[in-house]
């Protein structure tokens, strides 16, 4: 599992396709959670962890650090609470989970000029954002790498170089897995489904 988080327009979407391509894994874009949802905002999240196998992976175009994130800044208060984090956090670990940080590829007051109306992250708030991303980023118990993707030309020799330092470290993540077994009990299975 590959969890790409990171502001709007910071190229998380075609990172998430190219490290898709030649795999059976298919991006899954997570954005504002479902206000006409019967679920909680915590089972949005932790649903897909209930159906997981260790045949299928998944690459998650933005996930629940997004919502711990995005949520304060835009609704005043994250869906999600510290204790609910720390139990997606156990079972992506157990999934072999790898969390890759998107930053902006210019300083934040040129980034900005960027953006388009209709996206979440605006001047106003993008540096709040940034922080709060640096924040849970630190946070976070999973292996993680910090990335700047818009910087590089996909396809370029520096952006293939990116998606194989990122494919050599999920195998070895996905190799050590099986040693996450315990996790997997305690923590997956409180999430499966009754």
């Amino acid at each position: 599992m590959i969890i790409i988080e990171g502001l709007d327009k910071v190229g998380k979407s075609t990172l998430a396709r190219e490290l898709s391509k030649g795999g059976d894994a298919q991006p899954i874009h997570y954005g504002r959670p479902s206000s006409s949802s019967l679920l909680s905002v915590f089972d949005e999240y932790a649903d897909p962890l209930r159906h997981m196998t260790h045949k299928h992976e998944a690459i998650f175009d933005r996930y629940y650090l997004g919502e711990r994130v995005f949520g304060p800044v835009i609704r005043g208060s994250s869906g999600i609470s510290a204790f609910e984090m720390e139990v997606l956090e156990r079972a992506v670990e157990a999934e072999g989970g790898l969390l890759l940080l998107c930053k902006p590829h210019l300083p934040i007051d040129d980034f900005v000029k960027e953006l388009k109306v209709d996206d979440a992250t605006t001047p106003a708030n993008a540096g709040a954002l940034v922080s709060l991303y640096d924040a849970e980023f630190a946070k976070s118990r999973l292996p993680k790498i910090t990335l700047h993707p818009r910087a590089h030309v996909v396809g370029s020799p520096s952006y293939i170089e990116i998606l194989n330092t990122i494919q050599t470290l999920h195998r070895e993540l996905l190799e050590q897995r099986a040693s996450y077994g315990y996790l997997r009990k305690d923590y997956c299975g409180s999430l499966k489904p009754d």
